[in-house]
């Protein structure tokens, strides 16, 4: 597949997804009050809103990039990346929707953000094509371990 129709299906890919994101960022949760004060607090949805907005204007930028640019017959796609590339985003939104399911499966706090996180990160990383198995499972946990240790001991946030 030439590159310039790979930027386009993975443009267009991204922009759906940020507009159907955006879409459920209204279905968060508000606080009952915005302001305290003088102090204005944001929404729960506001930062996935700009980082969906972020996605949204930079595959715009990349639909755009692949009408504008000469079509080359030196780099092409070939299947086994379009299918990496596929296995990484659909790996994504499998994360996505697992996260608060595995979440309410335990009396634990925290232990589906460690089971989804660690399972995501390893099947991402032999789906790409690393095979040093040790390495994959003692990264992906020591990564994971020291995020939560991070967040719950230091910062005091629990997570799903």
């Amino acid at each position: 597949m030439r590159i310039r129709t790979a930027d386009r299906v993975i443009g267009f890919t991204f922009l759906l997804t940020a507009i159907a994101g955006f879409y459920h960022t209204y279905s968060f949760p508000a606080h009952d009050s915005y302001t305290y004060g003088d102090s204005i607090f944001v929404t729960p949805s506001f930062y996935p809103k700009v980082l969906l907005l972020l996605l949204g204007i930079l595959s715009v930028f990349l639909i755009v990039r692949s009408h504008l640019t000469a079509p080359s017959k030196d780099i092409q796609w070939s299947k086994k990346d379009m299918l990496r590339v596929l296995l990484t985003y659909m790996c994504f939104l499998l994360y996505l929707y697992l996260l608060p399911r595995v979440g309410e499966l335990f009396i634990i706090p925290g232990m589906g953000f460690i089971i989804t996180s660690g399972l995501f990160s390893i099947f991402l990383m032999i789906g790409l094509g690393s095979r040093k198995y040790f390495w994959i499972f003692l990264s992906s946990f020591a990564v994971i371990g020291s995020v939560y240790l991070f967040f719950v001991s230091l910062l005091k946030i629990m997570f799903p």
